[in-house]
């Protein structure tokens, strides 16, 4: 390709590198005993998650480092139903309020350790549906961001 571009076939193994990152954080999320460690883990695959799908669906890995997308999951989500993730699983409002709480934790609580976590734990929000989110986009996320040859 021209100076500066990536080829189809680098674009998709980026895409596809993310996805097998975010399945990983996914796996480590499910075997840790700490709840706090648990709950960045998930933070950070379903950030993972959402990216491999955005960056499929032709944004650029630029716009995913600017502020208003960054580690902002809820962000993310947003931009995700933009471009039409719910035409390959549902997203409810529950759902949604789940990521929201997670969130407000996730970008800065649990991503950067504080002294603080151990004198009082971060309230942390419920993560089943999180956990059953995590699972249906690793299912459904496979196929889309497949290398193509």
């Amino acid at each position: 390709m021209g100076k500066g571009q990536w080829s189809s076939y680098a674009l998709s193994l980026r895409n596809f590198a993310t996805y097998r990152l975010a399945q990983e954080f996914h796996s480590t999320a499910r075997k840790t005993g700490s709840p706090v460690v648990r709950a960045y883990l998930l933070g950070h695959a379903l950030e993972l998650y959402l990216k491999s799908y955005l960056l499929k669906s032709g944004l650029t890995a630029s716009a995913l480092k600017k502020r208003n997308l960054g580690h902002n999951l809820d962000n993310l989500l947003l931009e995700a139903k933009a471009k039409g993730i719910e035409g390959l699983l549902r997203i409810s409002p529950q759902l949604s309020e789940d990521i929201a709480k997670l969130n407000a934790l996730y970008p800065e609580t649990l991503r950067y350790f504080s002294l603080l976590s151990l004198l009082a734990q971060p309230q942390l929000p419920s993560l089943v549906r999180l956990f059953r989110f995590a699972v249906s986009l690793n299912k459904t996320l496979g196929a889309h961001v497949a290398i193509k040859t």
